[in-house]
């Protein structure tokens, strides 16, 4: 989406004020600048809606509207939910079965010991549990992928931009 919006001169300069770290050599095109691949969040969302308002394409911003609408939607967010509570329960500082805290040898009574940490799933990291918040987020993102798709053609149009689009349908 990001990359149809700097097809249009004046979102891009509203885009360029709004983004804090813009720089147009990292969106530049086939460019692999880290910089230039943006977290999907609601604070990109509302800087390509405010970037797009400006735009003379109508169908632009119902790409953004659809954006909105994925980010918003229950399958999305139930995902988006679960990958930041397996992050904080994966990670050392925050279970004591992913990695020591300290030192794993004790001496006690003359006898030497080691203390073995070995990994376990929480009831709710289950496979099946995983595998519907990524099955439900994932027919959230092909709806949105859909109606951007068939609005691409309508941008480029909107835009001026000669393009053959064929997608196959």
């Amino acid at each position: 989406m990001l990359r149809f919006m700097l097809l249009d001169s004046d979102s891009t300069s509203a885009f360029a004020r709004a983004h804090r770290n813009y720089r147009e050599a990292d969106f530049a095109p086939h460019s692999d600048a880290r910089q230039g691949w943006l977290t999907f969040n609601k604070t990109l969302v509302s800087e390509l809606q405010a970037a797009t308002r400006l735009s003379s394409s109508a169908a632009l911003r119902e790409m953004v509207i659809a954006l909105d609408e994925l980010r918003d939607s229950a399958g999305y967010r139930g995902l988006d939910d679960r990958r930041g509570m397996d992050y904080h329960r994966r990670r050392p500082q925050s279970v004591p079965h992913t990695a020591p805290r300290a030192g794993t040898w004790s001496e006690q009574n003359g006898h030497e010991s080691i203390a073995l940490v070995a990994p376990q799933l929480e009831p709710e990291a289950r496979l099946p549990l995983v595998h519907q918040a990524v099955e439900a987020a994932l027919l959230e993102v092909a709806a949105a992928m859909t109606k951007v798709r068939h609005l691409a053609p309508v941008v480029f149009t909107e835009l001026g931009i000669v393009c053959a689009t064929d997608f196959g349908d």
